[in-house]
């Protein structure tokens, strides 16, 4: 699965670098606020608390139209299985994606993008339970940029990300717990 997903990624990045042959100048750093809302499957009664946390991004334009971004978030939940309350964790999922723009002009710039994630799973705090402390899976993004001045950039976008690790309870595996987080993001960045 991941070969794959590494393979699409590679794809994108490798089209954008051949479909035109002038290269943007523009780098743009960003930081800002995300709103982490996991949709749980996989394991019956799992749930996940929607939780804010922080996001940092980098993006680097091969053209006008094609970027290459790397970004990452961080948010606590607190996991309960049915009634029974596990404890807490970070998610601090990395992605790596390929992103296509749109020019709507007046500066603003709709994206579309895909490419993977891998997710470190950090400060458990779990009472007779244990998570697997990575994961990885797809990822899925939309947004706009939007250009307040000079240099100065807005950001606002919505991720899927496809993140799988394993849930154990009392030493009994639970199974793969499908945290699939949809983060909510708005960024403000310095084009450069």
């Amino acid at each position: 699965m991941q070969f794959r997903q590494t393979a699409v990624v590679c794809g994108v990045a490798l089209a954008a670098v051949f479909s035109r042959p002038t290269l943007a100048a523009d780098n743009v750093i960003s930081g800002g606020i995300a709103y982490t809302h996991p949709v749980e499957k996989g394991i019956d009664g799992l749930d996940l608390d929607n939780q804010f946390g922080a996001a940092l991004d980098y993006r680097y334009f091969i053209t006008k139209e094609w970027a290459i971004g790397v970004s990452a978030s961080e948010s606590r939940h607190m996991f309960d299985v049915g009634a029974t309350e596990l404890g807490s964790a970070r998610l601090l999922p990395v992605r790596l994606n390929g992103q296509y723009y749109f020019d709507a002009g007046s500066g603003i710039h709709p994206f579309l993008g895909a490419g993977f994630n891998y997710a470190y799973i950090q400060d458990v705090k779990f009472d007779n339970a244990t998570i697997d402390k990575h994961g990885s899976g797809g990822d899925l993004l939309a947004g706009a940029m939007f250009d307040l001045g000079p240099g100065v950039r807005l950001t606002a976008q919505v991720e899927q990300l496809f993140l799988k690790t394993n849930l154990a309870s009392n030493g009994v595996s639970l199974g793969d717990a499908k945290l699939n987080p949809v983060v909510g993001s708005v960024l403000v960045g310095y084009a450069f």
